[in-house]
């Protein structure tokens, strides 16, 4: 054995010696001493500035060597430019005329929606002073329904009757025809309250043939849910949001209780009275806003806000017995309610 490898592995004073032993091998190749590298191996003519001719000719016969091969000299480039300038050109003539295209798509776009809006809420605005009044084009006498049959369920708590659904029901019947409304209510096994059936007996009107439903549905809720259909769990919470839907159910012959018949005036004014509809100063509230509007309903016409306010308010009655404590402009306001849509409570 050599005398590197009799030395060990550490052994490094051998190694000199030990050439084409275990652990020593000659280079197969040799490098160059010195190797010549070119600044930019893959040159290209910029496609945005024409060069100038000096700076043509200073590489017009410019190459590099690679390793003994050559590679393509940024001159030879500088013949194509005016072709390579009219590629150019195309491409942005190309993406130009599909930027067109996609604008004219979106036009298109925007009329189908804007066509559809107008379908889906014909109504025509006409400008009243500084405000916009929505002008509904409305109809003389009942009309007929066409819409599909109405059956929803509510559950509510009995302390917070929904009462508003008592006028609605008389609306419904009132503006369309062929409408029959069918109420009726149970108590929910899980419901371990009293509940007062004499002041809730207006919930209990079936009628047969009814094209609109409603089952109350007596439960220890904190607010009324109207569910529309149960198998996809479509819910509108809150007697407010119960309100708004079934006056969108309403004919525009009474455009102050088409919610969506609105100006955005009353709008807002109805919104607002609606927020504050369960406060447990709702009583002062209405005469406050009585007296501020010097008429017999809350904004100047019976709206939907003046319906949401009274159940709230005939709610605290029943629950307290004190109707007579009331204002005496409330309790006007009650029986102008009363007359305008023929409900008649049973607290009397």
């Amino acid at each position: 054995m050599s005398k590197g490898v009799s030395n060990g592995v550490g052994n490094h004073e051998g190694e000199e010696e030990a050439v084409g032993g275990m652990y020593a091998m000659p280079r197969p190749y040799e490098l160059p001493a010195d190797v010549q590298l070119p600044k930019s191996m893959y040159a290209v003519a910029p496609i945005n500035k024409t060069p100038s001719s000096s700076e043509a000719a200073s590489v017009s016969n410019s190459t590099h060597d690679v390793l003994g091969g050559r590679c393509i000299s940024r001159g030879t480039l500088t013949k194509n430019s005016k072709s390579s300038g009219a590629q150019s050109d195309d491409a942005m003539n190309s993406l130009e005329r599909k930027q067109l295209k996609i604008i004219e798509q979106l036009k298109s776009l925007q009329n189908v929606i804007t066509n559809i809006h107008q379908k889906s809420f014909s109504k025509s605005e006409t400008i009243v002073g500084s405000s916009h009044e929505v002008a509904p084009a409305c109809s003389e006498g009942k009309q007929l329904l066409t819409k599909e049959n109405i059956d929803v369920v509510i559950h509510a708590n009995p302390n917070e009757a929904p009462f508003s659904l008592m006028f609605f029901a008389n609306l419904f019947e009132q503006h369309y025809e062929n409408a029959v409304v069918s109420i009726k209510s149970h108590i929910h096994s899980s419901y371990k309250g009293t509940v007062n059936m004499d002041a809730l007996s207006v919930f209990n009107q079936e009628k047969d043939g009814a094209n609109f439903r409603f089952t109350v549905i007596w439960k220890n809720v904190d607010t009324c849910t109207l569910i529309i259909t149960p198998i996809e769990s479509t819910y509108i919470i809150g007697e407010a949001n119960m309100a708004r839907f079934l006056s969108r159910l309403l004919p525009t012959t009474n455009a102050s209780l088409n919610y969506d018949c609105l100006n955005w005036e009353r709008l807002v004014r109805v919104d607002s009275l609606l927020d504050v509809a369960h406060e447990e100063n709702v009583v002062s509230l209405v005469e406050k806003e009585l007296k501020n509007t010097n008429n017999n309903f809350l904004t100047g016409q019976p709206t939907i806000a003046d319906l949401v306010i009274y159940s709230s308010v005939a709610s605290k009655v029943v629950a307290s017995k004190g109707e007579k404590n009331a204002p005496a402009s409330v309790k006007n306001w009650f029986k102008q309610l009363e007359i305008a849509f023929g409900f008649y409570n049973s607290m009397n």
